[in-house]
């Protein structure tokens, strides 16, 4: 169903309740680095490891968020594309993108999945494993960046283009699209951008 607006907006309201990974995984890192004692990298571990998969929850759920916003946009106003509003993008140069560093959070993420379980049994003695669907979000995400290129020229919901792994919103109903808005909307008035992590479709791709 088309939203009741002149135009669409790039970002719901997503950005003031993202924890981003890659600064709080290097500050971690160099946390870690500087204590020689095994007995306190394991305590150091326990709390600031906590602190780390909250970020990694936090930017795995806004990717998502963004994919699906971009979505319902783009589909919810097919009939009458709309012009996007708020895309900070807009314009930039590559210099500027290339400070986003996109390239060098995906690859730390890809890092941190990969040695998890093993940091896991090591520093804390547990058997933990997280979800395949984690990096198949990474993969999806990095994707949507690139199709889109960077959003440097999107300015229009019909120039937006989802990943393969999410356009079956391009399938949906109006109905369908409005419980997809309504998902967004919650998630975003809880201000826990890892509830995205939780939507049932995700085991799925």
């Amino acid at each position: 169903m088309p939203q009741n607006t002149d135009t669409a907006q790039f970002d719901p309201g997503f950005a003031p309740h993202l924890v981003p990974f890659l600064p709080t995984f290097e500050a971690f890192i160099q946390e870690m680095m500087h204590i020689k004692n095994f007995g306190q990298k394991k305590m150091r571990y326990k709390v600031l490891g906590k602190v780390v998969h909250k970020s990694l929850l936090s930017t795995l759920g806004f990717w998502v968020g963004c994919i699906l916003w971009g979505g319902f946009i783009k589909y919810s106003n097919s009939d009458a594309p709309k012009e996007i509003s708020g895309n900070n993008f807009l314009g930039l140069s590559q210099d500027h993108i290339k400070a986003f560093a996109y390239e060098e959070e995906f690859e730390a993420i890809f890092y941190y999945l990969e040695n998890y379980s093993k940091d896991m049994k090591y520093y804390t003695g547990a058997n933990v494993q997280l979800p395949d669907f984690y990096k198949t979000i990474v993969e999806q995400y990095r994707e949507f960046v690139a199709l889109n290129e960077n959003f440097l020229t999107t300015k229009m919901t019909s120039d937006i283009k989802i990943p393969p792994k999410f356009d079956f919103l391009a399938k949906y109903s109006d109905s369908e699209l409005d419980k997809v808005h309504a998902q967004i909307t919650q998630i975003i008035q809880n201000q826990d951008l890892s509830g995205f992590l939780e939507l049932d479709f995700l085991s799925e791709i």
